[in-house]
């Protein structure tokens, strides 16, 4: 029996490739595939390109007080914010930056939107995503289909 333990990583951010990790998993011989998926540079690549109409960002990465994925300016002209979790993200996501009394954009649970009871509208759009996991599943769900 070996001792050798192999790990393969897959990472994304601006301009990668979906199907790294696919092809990892499919063709590398490996014990265990970690990926790690970089919304901070990707969002500051975004926001260098002053998000052009239409965009959808998915923020993930801010997940504490203080600490935040989008320039206030980008937050202002968002159209329409979806949030997985409103106590989470009032405290610790990128809607913390916005007072509720001073919000400019339509505000929205997952819940109501996914069970149809809100229709997302506008031309920029946000997630505000801080702990639900839900781009995790959807990864590791893409790339099962892919590799089975």
């Amino acid at each position: 029996m070996s001792n050798i333990i192999r790990i393969g990583n897959g990472q994304g951010f601006w301009g990668d490739s979906i199907d790294a990790p696919v092809r990892l998993a499919k063709d590398g011989p490996l014990d265990y595939l970690t990926l790690d998926y970089l919304a901070e540079v990707t969002l500051s690549i975004m926001q260098m390109q002053k998000l052009k109409n239409p965009v959808h960002i998915n923020a993930v990465g801010a997940d504490a007080q203080v600490k935040r994925e989008l320039c206030q300016s980008v937050l202002d002209d968002i159209d329409f914010v979806v949030y997985d979790n409103w106590e989470q993200c009032s405290h610790s996501g990128e809607i913390q930056y916005v007072p509720i009394e001073q919000k400019k954009q339509r505000w929205s649970s997952l819940g109501d939107v996914m069970s149809g009871l809100v229709h997302v509208e506008g031309d920029q759009t946000l997630f505000d995503a801080t702990g639900l996991a839900i781009e995790d599943v959807a990864t590791a769900r893409y790339i099962y289909e892919k590799v089975k």
